[in-house]
This record gives structure tokens, sequence and C-alpha cells, in this order.
């Protein structure tokens, strides 16, 4: 009968080992045998009964869910015209045995009415998924799996159902949330194996359900988690007839006890009517007027009369003060105000009374006050004088002007900071016009000394290559010699290569940038003059399908097309011929370049050092280069405020990405 249940059962082990807890069964026995006479018990119980006392330690901490969930059972057979026995039952178990109450393995037995049903319900709709599952395999999608770990893992009503409405009610209870996952399940079901095979899985776990636990008809929050075309079939609606029927029994209970409820509430609200009406009728017509007027003011309105005792106060009274109405109704005013300031309020008072004098009346005064939780606030009040039915009424029109003195004290701390800030900002730009001069002069400087160490550098490996050239002429040297002097040539002819690109990386912006508009074909026609040797030797094809200008430096432009396209031929693969594409795209504000070849291609760890000076990417490290080319253009594209990248395309190759200001007014066109 419990292996239904089994999964509810927690393994972390019992409170209970060895002796101890056979000691404790043995006080539990002899309780039960007092309740129900052995005699009177049917013969499978009977043998159960004995056998189980009979049992290991081990294996009675196994067995005692089903063994008392037999016995309650046949108890309340016993006493059923007696009323709910099997919950005074457990109840006194509790008492008396809390122990054993909250061994793992039956502590959900003692659980509230309304933690058992969610826990049925819970695991009949674990079930319906297991048996969907072990029919259907898992599908792709994996919905039933995710459904059937959800069910069994949710713990909070809010936690939302994968698969449910976004449009649902979240805010119902856990059994009515579980219902309408139910529903969705038994939707999808339906849709992907049709009505008879959902309605014969619900059909199978809800018997095996009732089989197993045959006092179900206390749990009829099981009943909301059928659909309901499933409970008219035969085979539902014969086991859930007794449960449907309590379910509407329980239905009814609660409905006359929220009759009865409403019926007390209507009697409550009757006599609270009866008393606010007693007290409408003390209060004067106009003074409620004047009350509706006060709180539709904006302001804070405090009445009072000449004892100083407040008589009145709108809604935005007790917002500043933090007051109700009630705690400020005949109260002294004082209390509102700082101690500082009552003897002085007290004082004006009675000169008032007396003499009709007063400075503050009329007046706008600026004042603290001092709210319910002591702390003072900045306030501004104007007071006037009403008479009203022979009596001076003092009202108090007051705004809390916190928020205004703090801005007020901001706008002067701003104003004090923004002075200082321009005057630091004054010191800093004499600074800097100082460094730009002294910068310039150095660049002038450093520009003369660039070219004094290019020629200085040059002799020696001019005087070098002489030097070689005349070694090379001699007829003895062997073939190593012959390698070695041809290592000697290639490494100056090297280094010159480096001081030539070194002196015109710190050339580029030395002399600023003029920017002129050129046409593309012409920047392409001259490049591939310039670059004609490697393009021949390559057998290299260069294309481009833009008619526009483009706006920048003409050298420059040259050498920044002219280094990119020279990059995409020698970085070619050898199966293969070159081709180079020039692709431009027009942006909102500005052109973007794409040099794209169907080359060797880049590693991801070079995109993002190749731009470097003296660094040379990894895709083919036999390929001789001096590593500024990419550097220089990435010096030209910065100095006309563009950005340039690159990307591996789908060619196999690279495609170099640059921007470029688009055409302006300004410009020259050449």
């Amino acid at each position: 009968m419990f292996g239904f249940f089994q999964k509810w059962l927690n393994s972390k082990g019992d409170l209970y080992h060895g002796k101890g807890f056979e000691a404790e069964l043995r006080q539990f026995q002899q309780f039960l045998d007092r309740k129900v006479s052995f005699s009177s018990m049917p013969a499978a119980l009977q043998a159960f009964y004995n056998n189980f006392f009979q049992l290991s330690t081990a294996e009675m901490r196994e067995c005692l869910p089903q063994f008392y969930l037999s016995f309650e059972q046949h108890f309340a057979e016993l006493r059923k015209k007696e009323g709910n026995e099997r919950q005074k039952l457990r109840l006194e178990i509790i008492q008396r045995f809390p122990n054993i109450a909250k061994a793992n393995n039956l502590s959900f037995v003692f659980y509230e009415q309304d933690q058992i049903e969610l826990k049925l319900c819970r695991l009949f709709l674990s079930e319906v998924l297991k048996e969907v599952i072990n029919v259907l395999g898992q599908a792709k999608e994996n919905y039933f799996e995710t459904a059937k770990h959800w069910v069994e893992e949710w713990e909070k009503p809010l936690q939302l159902f994968p698969f449910l409405s976004s449009t649902s009610d979240f805010s119902i209870d856990s059994v009515n949330y579980l219902a309408e996952v139910s529903q969705t399940i038994n939707e999808t079901l339906t849709h992907r194996m049709g009505n008879s095979f959902a309605q014969r899985a619900y059909e199978k776990c809800y018997k095996t359900l009732a089989d197993n636990y045959r006092y179900l008809s206390e749990f009829p929050s099981i009943i909301s988690l059928i659909p309901k075309a499933y409970l008219d079939t035969d085979k539902i609606g014969l086991l859930s007839n007794h449960q449907l029927a309590n379910t509407l029994l329980s239905k009814v209970n609660d409905l006359e006890e929220l009759n009865q409820r409403l019926t007390q509430r209507n009697k409550d609200l009757r006599e609270a009517q009866a008393i606010i009406e007693r007290e409408k009728s003390k209060s004067e017509n106009a003074l409620l007027r004047l009350q509706e007027v006060m709180n539709a003011v904006g302001d804070g309105i405090i009445t009072a009369n000449t004892d100083s005792k407040i008589v009145m106060v709108n809604k935005e009274v007790e917002k500043i003060w933090g007051y109700t109405a009630e705690e400020l109704i005949d109260q002294n005013l004082t209390i509102l105000m700082p101690n500082r300031y009552q003897s002085r309020h007290q004082k004006g008072m009675d000169t008032y009374v007396k003499s009709r004098i007063s400075t503050v009346l009329g007046q706008n005064v600026v004042m603290e006050g001092v709210r319910k939780d002591g702390t003072e606030f900045p306030v501004e009040i104007h007071i006037s004088d009403l008479e009203y039915q022979g009596t001076h009424l003092f009202t108090a029109a007051v705004r809390d002007i916190s928020e205004r003195i703090k801005t007020e004290n901001e706008l002067l701390n701003s104003r004090h900071e923004l002075q200082i800030r321009t005057r630091e900002l004054e010191r800093i730009r004499g600074e800097l016009e100082v460094t730009v001069h002294e910068l310039r002069d150095s660049n002038i400087e450093l520009e003369k000394y660039a070219y004094v160490v290019s020629h200085d550098l040059q002799a020696p490996l001019q005087s070098i290559h002489g030097y070689v050239q005349l070694l090379g002429k001699k007829k003895e040297l062997d073939e190593a010699e012959n390698e070695y002097i041809q290592h000697i040539k290639g490494g100056v002819a090297r280094m010159q290569d480096l001081i030539k690109n070194l002196l015109e990386y710190s050339r580029i912006g030395r002399v600023g940038v003029r920017p002129i508009f050129l046409e593309l074909d012409v920047i392409i026609q001259l490049v591939s003059y310039n670059l004609r040797k490697q393009i021949e030797d390559s057998n290299a094809k260069i294309s481009y399908q833009y008619n526009g200008k483009v706006l920048g430096d003409k050298t420059q432009m040259i050498q920044l097309f002219q280094n990119l396209i020279s990059n995409s031929i020698k970085f070619r693969r050898a199966d293969r011929r070159s081709e180079v594409q020039v692709i431009v795209t027009e942006k909102e504000h500005d052109l973007q370049f794409e040099i794209r070849d169907n080359g060797i291609g880049i590693k991801e760890v070079d995109k993002d050092i190749i731009f470097a000076v003296f660094q040379k990417g990894q895709s083919n490290p036999g390929i001789k280069g001096t590593g500024i080319g990419l550097a220089i253009c990435k010096k030209i594209v910065e100095l006309h405020h563009g950005e340039i990248w690159v990307e591996p395309n789908d060619l196999g190759g690279s495609s170099f990405f640059f921007t470029l200001a688009k055409e302006s007014k300004e410009a020259d066109v050449e």
C-alpha cells in the first residue's frame, strides 16, 4: 500500500538507532494495543502486526509507515461513527510520541491537511509525467522531462512553470496553480498523442493512487488536477464520485462559514456606520466643508484657537510632520516646533490676544519644525486670523522647504566649485600652452635628430654592403661563405627597410593632415603602379566598384591603400591566384572601406597585436616584414579620425576594415 509514496521518504537517517529505537516502538505498541484489540483485526493485519515486531531494527524503520497506516485505517473503520478519529489519533501520537511522529520515514503522515494534499497533487502530476515519459521516451525538446523536474522540485507557489501562459493568474493558491499546470500538460499531451492516450495516462495514475491510499476522500484537491472531460468517464468517474462529493460538501461548508463572516462583518459595518453618523452630527457643516477644502490644498493647513490648541489639520500636515490627525487634535501648537521657539510663540500669542498686534500675521516666515521622530526641518509659514462664530481661529499654511533649501545650498556649492574649477582650468590651460610650445620645439629637434640618426645608421650599412659585394667577387669562396654573405646582404637590406619605415612612421602627423577630395580610382591606379612588380610576380587581381570620392591627405591615402593591398598580396596562398577586392559601404556619417583578400587569413590571437610597431602575426612566420606597415596604416586612419580593424572572411583570407569621413564642402577637390 505504501509503495506509491516511497519517493516522499527521506533517506538522511532516522532519529533512533538500535535498542533505543526498539524500546520506543515497544511503548508505541502498548499504546496501540489499548486502542484496538488484537482479536478485532483482520487476519492479514494480525499477521502483519505479529511479523512487524519480529523484524530487525533496520527493517522496522523501513516498514514503520506501512505498519502504522494499516493500523490507522483499521482503527478509523472501527470508529467511523464517532467522527474523524484518525486525526484525533494522530494528535495524540504527536503529543505522547513526538519522536515517532518526527521519524524520517513517518513524518509525512503527520503533516497538516493542506501539506498532504499538496504533496499528493505533486505526486500525482509526477506519476502522470513519468507514465508519459516511459511510453514516449525522451523527446528532443525535453518538454515532459522538464515539466517532471519542475513538479518534483517546485516549492514556492509563485515560481513560474516554464510552459505556462504568461496571461495566467499567479496569485491563486498552490493546489489551483498545480491544477493550471496539469491543464497545460494535458493540452500538450493531447496535441501530440491524442485524447485517448492522455485520458488513459490520467486514469492509470489515478487508479494507482486510489488503490494505494484508500482514504483518498479526505484529500479532495486531487480531483482539481484531473481534466474535467475525464471526470465523466466510467473509470475515473466511478473512482472519484465520493471524492467529488466531499469536495462539494467542503465548498458548501466554506460558503456557510463565509456567509457567517459576511453577516458578522455587515453587523460590524452597520455599528461603525452608526458611530460615524453620531460623530458627524457633532460637527458643523461649515467645518466639514472647510476640512474638504483644506485637504484639497497642496500645502499643509493647521488651524488653532487662541489657547494654541490644534483644532484641525489636513492630510498634508500628517505627511509633513508624521503625526496622524487624531494625534494632533487638541494638542498645543508647540508640539510641532523645536523647544527654542516655544516660549517665544506663547509670548507672541498672549500679546496678540491682548493688543491684536503681531509681527508674523500676513507674513511669510521661515523657521524650523520638528517631526514626530524628532528631526528638524525648514518650513515656510503664512499665518492668518479668522473669526468664526465669535472665536478667533488662526490658520497657518505651511510648506516643507527642505528640498528648496537643499537645492539652494547645492547651487551655492556648485557655483563655488565652478569658480574653483574655472581657475584650475585656466591654470591648466596656461601650463598646456607652455607644454605645447615645448613639444613643438622638441618635435622639430626630434625630426632633425631622426634625419641625422638615419644618415648615421645608413652610412655603416652602406659600408658593410660595399665590403660584402667585394667579398662576393672573390672566386675562391666556398658554398658556406657565399651563404653567409647572402645572409649579411639580407640583414643589411632589412635594416635599411626598417630605418626607412621608422622614418616614415615618425614623419606621419608632423606636417599635419591636409584633406582633399580624391577619386578612388586615381588612388588605386597610383597604388597599382607602385606595386606593379609585386602584382606581376604574383599574378594578383585588384578590383573595386566605387566611383565616389575619398576625403583625406593624398600622400597618406596612397600610403594607406598601398600598405594594405601590398599586405594582402604578400600573405597569399601558393595554390591560388591572389585576389584583392576594395569594397566601400556608405554609413550615416562616414565611409567604411574593406580590403578583402583570399590569402592565408589571420589567427584570432593576432587580431589585436598586428597594428602595433614591430608586431607581426603568427599566421605565416616565414614571410619577411618589418612589422611597421600596419602600424603606419593605423596611425594614418586615426589622424583622419577613423578606426581600423581586421576580421577573417568567408574566402579563407582576411578583411581589413577602416573608416573615413564622408564628403565635406570645405575640402578641396583634386
